[in-house]
């Protein structure tokens, strides 16, 4: 007898506790402190602006492809229109299907304040290999 009952709780224990966690997440929604209405329209509020020393950021490292293409979709591919380019930054596809290919790495910003050189510093992580400044390939 009491080795029945302990067998029954056993299959209860998961099923109180996947209740006691959805009570806890719900407890922490609340809907009177959040109006949707303050955040559309011509006037949203924004949250206040938060100064950093050095603020929090992500930059993404640059890899080659490679012999790698992404996944598409079916029925679709993905080919190199060109190879080699540095720091390619705009496309213009001409009337008659030639495909022109703006390679830019500008001149490097005037150092005003320590923010720029700093800021230089950062952008530098995500790396320009460029050696010309701006070249149109065709």
């Amino acid at each position: 007898m009491r080795l029945a009952n302990h067998s029954r709780g056993r299959r209860r224990a998961p099923r109180l506790a996947l209740i006691c966690l959805a009570i806890a997440t719900l407890a922490g929604c609340n809907e009177d402190s959040f109006d949707i209405k303050t955040q559309i329209g011509a006037n949203p509020v924004l949250p206040n602006p938060q100064q950093y020393l050095l603020p929090p950021m992500k930059i993404a490292k640059t890899t080659p492809w490679g012999h790698e293409t992404p996944t598409v979709a079916a029925g679709l591919r993905v080919e190199a229109l060109a190879t080699g380019l540095g720091h390619p930054r705009s496309i213009h596809v001409l009337p008659n299907g030639d495909v022109l290919v703006i390679e830019a790495n500008g001149p490097r910003a005037p150092v005003n304040r320590p923010k720029d050189l700093i800021m230089g510093w950062v952008q530098s992580f995500a790396g320009s290999k460029a050696k010309v400044p701006t070249r149109l390939l065709s």
